[in-house]
């Protein structure tokens, strides 16, 4: 099982070679810091943010339980769902990959969470989804929500529970957005190889690489040293249900 991890990665890494050149060498280049969240804007939006995570999370249960079954004997355990919601609410995570493809928007006097088809680079209404996101999970036991989950409890019963009783976001009705407000950043899609290169050099870096290139002896190296990751499943896999691993993404529930 290690060699086919290690070819795995070895092969993203002559991928990656290929995309560091067409793009100028981002295996050097440092990382661009993170957009600012507007804090303002999560009373207007926590509601809907709260029934979409409750969405995309039975969703991707149904997928993990489902990809654990396909080996004989195999069973889904719960520790497996927390592990997927402790993801869920980063942008930089595959788990938290839904968080960029939305986009905020004004109607009327309220905000509203428009899904889009591409994803995007994760500007200040992103990182402010993923901080309503994760006011949301603070407020909640992953322990009691991943045994809902695990029971397959209702879609219902569980938006009742995160968003309305165990969680505050949607006990009440969200203030009207006030006119003075600035409007947010036009949602800018990021190209198919932008999009490509992005998730590469994401897997690149949950398998310790870091982003940065290695020649093949390197490589052979750290598989060597234990340094190209374990064998061990995450919830990897795309927002749009394309996981390779075997367990499935949590925000891999297709459309919101």
């Amino acid at each position: 099982m290690r060699v086919c991890s290690f070819l795995g990665v070895a092969s993203l890494a002559l991928l990656l070679g290929v995309a560091n050149a067409q793009f100028g060498g981002m295996g050097g280049k440092k990382e661009e810091p993170k957009a600012p969240a507007v804090k303002s804007d999560i009373p207007f939006i926590k509601c809907q943010v709260c029934e979409k995570m409750v969405k995309l999370a039975i969703a991707g249960t149904a997928q993990l339980k489902a990809k654990a079954e396909e080996k004989p004997g195999g069973k889904l355990h719960e520790d497996a769902i927390i592990e997927g919601l402790e993801k869920m609410c980063d942008p930089d995570k595959e788990a938290g990959e839904w968080l960029t493809k939305i986009d905020i928007v004004e109607d009327g006097d309220q905000l509203k969470l428009v899904e889009m088809d591409e994803v995007s680079n994760c500007n200040t209404e992103c990182r402010t989804l993923a901080r309503a996101c994760e006011q949301i999970m603070d407020n909640l036991d992953l322990s009691d929500m991943s045994e809902l989950l695990y029971k397959g409890a209702k879609r219902a019963t569980i938006s009742n529970w995160a968003c309305y009783e165990e969680g505050t976001a949607c006990r009440n009705k969200p203030p009207p957005v006030p006119e003075s407000r600035q409007p947010g950043p036009a949602f800018e899609p990021m190209s198919e190889d932008e999009a490509r290169n992005k998730k590469l050099m994401r897997t690149m870096k949950e398998a310790g690489l870091s982003g940065q290139m290695y020649d093949r002896d390197s490589m052979m190296a750290k598989m060597q040293n234990g340094g190209m990751g374990d064998d061990d499943d995450e919830y990897g896999g795309d927002y749009e249900g394309e996981g390779e691993d075997e367990d499935a993404n949590m925000g891999e529930g297709g459309e919101l």
